[in-house]
């Protein structure tokens, strides 16, 4: 699906990659901070659980509470997906809008409920999806407007 915010988006880390890229070439300093879970990107090393608290500290929260807490389940009521804001122009709706779009974390997984004995495989996958699936486009954009200046 496209949307004309999502493409802005893409195209504002396309310009980021290119900077870095232009810099690096130029043997110049800038003032960039990269999240840990970045720079392991750009290194094409793996990620783990701990590496979503620096990009996303109060679900990294959420997730380890799930882990820990005995019952959290219970309490949690949910499923093998995620909701995830989406452009709404891409809906049909208004520009600069979002909307909910539930995302399944495998196929099906909006139907299976997460258990006390399937709640650690809920967590492998929900963070494996944000720091992955989730921020690939942006990821992409980034380096082929960094590939674009430094090959």
């Amino acid at each position: 699906r496209g949307g004309k915010q999502r493409l802005r988006k893409q195209k504002k880390m396309q310009a980021l990659g290119r900077l870095v890229g232009l810099a690096m070439r130029q043997q110049s300093n800038i003032d960039v901070r990269f999240s840990r879970a970045m720079v392991k990107l750009l290194l094409g090393q793996r990620m783990g659980f701990e590496d979503l608290e620096e990009v996303w500290g109060d679900l990294y929260s959420n997730l380890r509470w799930v882990l820990d807490e005995p019952d959290s389940t219970s309490v949690l009521e949910t499923t093998f997906s995620v909701v995830e804001e989406d452009d709404a122009e891409a809906h049909g709706g208004a520009p600069g809008g979002v909307v909910p779009r539930e995302v399944d974390l495998f196929a099906g997984g909006r139907e299976v409920p997460v258990t006390e004995l399937s709640k650690g495989k809920y967590v492998g996958l929900y963070w494996r999806f944000k720091l992955g699936e989730s921020t690939r486009p942006l990821f992409d954009a980034f380096l082929t407007g960094f590939s674009f200046v430094v090959n």
